[in-house]
């Protein structure tokens, strides 16, 4: 457990395993681990902005079922990549995310569209005087995003390596 939950307890509902932390301190070099990983992302349609926070909970948790872990959702927008840690073996990470953007699909039915793909990355550790972050960087993000934004809502498509 985080050892600041203790004196957040009223925020504990909305930490996660993976969180940003603010610690005090000089600017740190990114430790880096290359990794390649299946990552998916995906959009969700709904008007009702109290159920599109129940979808997106509900999508981050078809994802970890997947096995897969939830790095960013912007608004009604998601990335999640199917391969934590790095060190892990990666075999199966396409076959999880494919069963993830199936699984998605079923649940959502027309209000979610998205693409998984391959890329060969980092991990890394962004740290700031304030905040420590690790997060996934992959070559092609923006890519797979655009085709997700040109899709029609109720599909989602494997887009292959970037």
């Amino acid at each position: 457990m985080w050892p600041f939950k203790k004196k957040g307890a009223a925020l504990n509902q909305y930490l996660s395993s993976v969180a940003d932390i603010r610690v005090p301190g000089s600017l740190k070099s990114p430790k880096i681990t290359r990794f390649k990983t299946s990552y998916i992302i995906f959009q969700l349609r709904k008007d009702d902005l109290e159920e599109l926070a129940t979808s997106l909970v509900r999508a981050q948790q078809i994802v970890q079922q997947h096995q897969g872990i939830a790095w960013a959702v912007l608004s009604n927008i998601s990335f999640a990549t199917f391969n934590w840690p790095p060190t892990v073996n990666t075999n199966d990470s396409e076959a999880r995310c494919s069963r993830a953007a199936i699984a998605l699909q079923s649940e959502f039915l027309g209000d979610v569209r998205g693409a998984c793909a391959i890329a060969d990355g980092v991990f890394a550790n962004i740290a700031s005087e304030s905040v420590i972050k690790v997060s996934p960087i992959l070559p092609g993000v923006e890519n797979t995003m655009q085709r997700v934004l040109q899709m029609e809502y109720g599909q989602i498509k494997e887009s292959g390596s970037e």
